[in-house]
């Protein structure tokens, strides 16, 4: 049985491949997941406690965090497959929370196997503004970075069963990653490129870029404000670079 995590910042491409699981692969699975998020926040919980009492005090301190949260995570499996009549599924949960859950999941399940979907900032904050319209542009840059932050904590941690998409070759180069999907799961390629290249071709419901190649994203190109773009650098620059985005330098591109 086959059980994959779809990991990234929100409106990095997840959705479209959740769908492609779903129609395309056949596994089961839902829109959202984000029954997984509950294990950082009881991580997170079970510290606070252990700030109030003496180490040995509870018997949440007793059994362990460890032994607790690894617990949790096999139930949460358990409930999981059988909702789902043990047959593959995937987990579709953005968002820093689900990445931080994410070595406890692979600690815990040998099966569980991980996709990363990433996008690059300037496109994803653009994306994020266009819709919903009332979430303020630092907000749009803190779901980046907090996404980017916590997958460059985890990263080393669950490398070995993890697959690490760009959102852009969805669109551009949908054979060859489905190709390098298949070869991660441990699936046989039943399906032909023509059948690939057209499902990806039809966008995403949930899609607002074109899905054609385009010149590189620059801050130069948006029609933010001064202090946007400032404020864009300052939130997201570091992990602009250490994503490759930008040069290793200091200035950004096209600011």
């Amino acid at each position: 049985m086959r059980k994959v995590f779809i990991l990234g910042a929100h409106r990095s491409g997840t959705s479209k491949l959740a769908s492609y699981f779903s129609e395309v692969l056949g596994f089961r699975g839902w829109a959202e997941g984000h029954i997984y998020r509950l294990v950082p926040h009881l991580m997170q919980g079970n510290r606070a406690i252990q700030k109030t009492i003496p180490e040995n005090a509870f018997e949440i301190n007793r059994i362990g965090k460890r032994t607790i949260i690894d617990h949790l995570v096999r139930s949460l499996d358990a409930l999981i497959s059988e909702h789902h009549e043990h047959q593959d599924y995937y987990d579709k949960t953005p968002g820093f929370q689900m990445l931080d859950a994410a070595p406890v999941i692979h600690r815990v399940l040998p099966e569980a196997r991980f996709i990363h979907v990433r996008r690059n900032g300037i496109d994803n904050v653009a994306s994020n503004l266009r819709n919903w319209e009332r979430r303020g542009f630092k907000d749009a840059c803190g779901m980046w970075k907090s996404a980017l932050d916590a997958w460059f904590r985890v990263q080393e941690r669950i490398a070995d069963r993890t697959c690490e998409i760009e959102m852009d070759d969805l669109k551009t180069g949908s054979w060859r990653i489905h190709q390098e999907i298949c070869a991660h799961l441990g699936l046989e390629n039943r399906w032909s490129r023509e059948e690939i290249e057209a499902y990806f071709g039809q966008g995403s419901p949930t899609s607002t870029v074109p899905l054609a190649p385009r010149a590189e994203t620059t801050l130069e190109a948006m029609d933010w404000t001064p202090e946007q773009k400032a404020l864009f650098i300052e939130t997201c620059g570091e992990n602009m670079r250490r994503c490759g985005y930008w040069p290793a330098e200091e200035t950004a591109p096209g600011a």
